[in-house]
C-alpha cells in the first residue's frame, strides 16, 4: 500500500507539472515596453522579470510566476511612460506593486499590502 501511495503521488505530480506547462497562464499582466526585461536590487535578493504578458518575482532565488500564482485573483494595472503599477486582489485582500522609472536603467519600487507600504527599493536593469 505504501508503494502504491508513493507511485500515485509521483504520477499525480508528473501530470500536474505536464498539465501546467501545456496551459497558457499569460495574459494577467501587460507591462509597458519600457519595463520589459529583468530588474534586480543591489543586494541580489529581489528580482523582477517583466514579459509582455506576465511578471515573475524572485526573492532569495525563489521565483514566483505571478500570472500562475494569482490565476484566480483580479489584477488591475496602471501605466504610463515612467510608471507601472499593478494590484492583485484575492479573498478581499489587495497588494499593490508600484514601479517608477528613475532613469533608463533604474527603477524605484514599493509594495503596499494591509495598509503598509514597504520602503523604496532600487532596481537596476540586468
Amino acid at each position: 500500500m505504501k508503494q502504491f501511495k508513493t507511485t500515485f503521488a509521483v504520477v499525480l505530480a508528473a501530470v500536474l507539472i505536464l498539465g501546467c506547462s501545456l496551459l497558457n497562464f499569460g495574459g494577467k499582466f501587460s507591462p509597458p515596453d519600457w519595463i520589459l526585461g529583468t530588474w534586480a536590487d543591489s543586494l541580489g535578493t529581489t528580482e523582477y522579470t517583466f514579459e509582455t504578458d506576465n511578471v515573475t518575482q524572485t526573492i532569495a532565488g525563489y521565483g514566483i510566476n505571478l500570472g500562475l500564482a494569482y490565476i484566480a485573483a483580479t489584477v488591475t494595472e496602471t501605466s504610463n511612460d515612467s510608471l507601472y503599477e499593478f494590484s492583485i486582489t484575492q479573498s478581499e485582500s489587495t497588494a499593490s506593486y508600484l514601479f517608477e522609472k528613475t532613469s533608463a536603467t533604474t527603477l524605484d519600487y514599493t509594495i503596499t499590502a494591509s495598509s503598509t507600504t514597504s520602503p523604496v527599493m532600487k532596481l537596476t536593469k540586468q
